[in-house]
């Protein structure tokens, strides 16, 4: 299956992505298999130096390119790769939540994600279908994923308030708003993605201790949760947290990546 994670484009020091969520209960559960960490000399300041080259905001699908030019002005560019019309879009939050696209990316080849950032525990998800020019569903939250390329396969974190004394309990939802899993008390979900080989989906708990540790577990559809399975503590804490496309789960920052091989 398909997961539609695409690549996130960031404006460095206004838009900034939290991803958080679920593990609420003491379990025992058996560990990932092999581990490794790698070693790198880059700097932090390398790092958002690198970032802060490159302002616009383009996806590309085999019938339709997206491009934002401008952060601020909330305007996408959709555009025929076959006919070569355009059509703008101006994406507005009724909330007013929102203030800037950080994200854009293809679910499949016509229906498109635009990911608005809002604060460090919340972004806005519009999902657009691009042969009706229009909007088909909104969502408040982080972390959005989808399990396939259909639009309602959509998986994502619904996080605690962002300064603000309320800690826990946060929760990893469905399309349909159910809760799939929930923290336990003042736990975070720090990282959260599904792999593109077989669904299995990884979450990164911060818990009391200030420590990170990697969960996998199995999308129960019908039954609306996630069976947790294995573990693997990480020695230090990370940054960002993906499936890549070797099977491995990363858990990175700019001084190290940590890869966990999973297997069932």
């Amino acid at each position: 299956m398909k997961n539609k994670t695409g690549l996130i484009f960031m404006l460095v020091s206004v838009c900034i992505i939290g991803i958080v969520m679920f593990w609420g209960q003491n379990k025992s559960y058996s560990y990932a298999t092999e581990v490794a960490e790698d070693n790198f000399e880059e700097t932090e300041e390398d790092y958002l130096d690198e970032m802060e080259e490159d302002y616009s905001l383009e996806a590309v699908s085999l019938k339709y390119d997206a491009y934002v030019e401008n952060f601020y002005n909330n305007i996408i560019k959709i555009t025929n790769l076959k006919t070569k019309q355009s059509t703008t879009m101006e994406i507005k939050d009724e909330l007013k939540l929102g203030n800037c696209i950080d994200e854009v990316l293809w679910i499949n080849d016509t229906t498109l994600a635009v990911i608005m950032h809002a604060n460090p525990s919340l972004s806005v998800l519009f999902v657009i279908d691009a042969d009706k020019e229009k909007i088909l569903y909104t969502k408040y939250g982080s972390a959005f994923t989808w399990v396939d390329d259909n639009p309602e396969s959509l998986l994502y974190v619904e996080q605690a308030p962002h300064f603000s004394e309320v800690t826990g309990y946060e929760e990893i939802k469905n399309y349909e708003d159910d809760t799939l899993l929930q923290t336990g008390e003042e736990e975070q979900i720090v990282g959260f993605d599904i792999s593109q080989e077989d669904d299995t989906v990884a979450y990164v708990i911060n818990d009391k201790k200030d420590k990170e540790t990697v969960y996998f577990a199995d999308y129960k559809k019908k039954e609306k949760k996630l069976k947790t399975t294995k573990k693997e503590k990480l020695k230090k804490k990370k940054n960002w947290f993906r499936w890549g496309k070797d099977g491995y789960f990363y858990a990175e920052s700019p001084e190290n990546t940590t890869r966990i091989k999973y297997k069932k």
